[in-house]
């Protein structure tokens, strides 16, 4: 099979409303090449990342969540931290172990997060971690949220 050529964008053009215009080119630059080049046009890469925060947990982030328009909660490793639109991070607390971690809110005013892992789940609301309890709740392997409601899902 012959090799077809892949056509790449070279504009950054996105339109209006984003679907009606043309590909973009993101973290490139275009560079024509002029006819002596085997493309006309070269795109070439340049760094598109930039550092916003540093959380204070060691290892990978485990977990993001936005609690509001302008922060955000996040765990990494087994450090649950909040971090404000300018870059600020806070620590909250600890979570318990290494396992799946899992973030949900729900529209109370002020805002209540909960925390879900390996079976323990806490409560942050207004800053403060606590530890969630309830006699009927048995553990929980995961949380989520629907119409400001909580859901866990449990092993059984």
């Amino acid at each position: 099979m012959a090799p077809v050529p892949i056509p790449l964008a070279y504009r950054s053009a996105a339109g209006r409303h984003g679907q009606d215009g043309a590909a973009r080119v993101m973290n490139m630059y275009a560079e024509e090449v002029g006819v002596e080049g085997k493309a006309k046009v070269a795109l070439y890469a340049i760094g598109g990342l930039a550092s916003f925060a540093t959380l204070t947990g060691s290892g990978g982030v485990r977990a993001m969540l936005a609690i509001s328009d302008d922060e955000i909660v996040a765990v990494a490793g087994r450090v649950l931290s909040r971090v404000d639109a300018g870059g600020g991070v806070a620590e909250l607390g600890g979570i318990v172990s290494d396992g799946l971690v899992t973030l949900a809110r729900n529209r109370a005013n002020p805002v209540q997060t909960m925390i879900t892992c390996d079976g323990s789940t806490s409560l942050l609301q207004s800053g403060s971690l606590t530890a969630f309890t309830d006699p009927d709740l048995a553990p929980a392997n995961s949380v989520s949220s629907h119409g400001g409601y909580f859901l866990w899902t449990h092993d059984d």
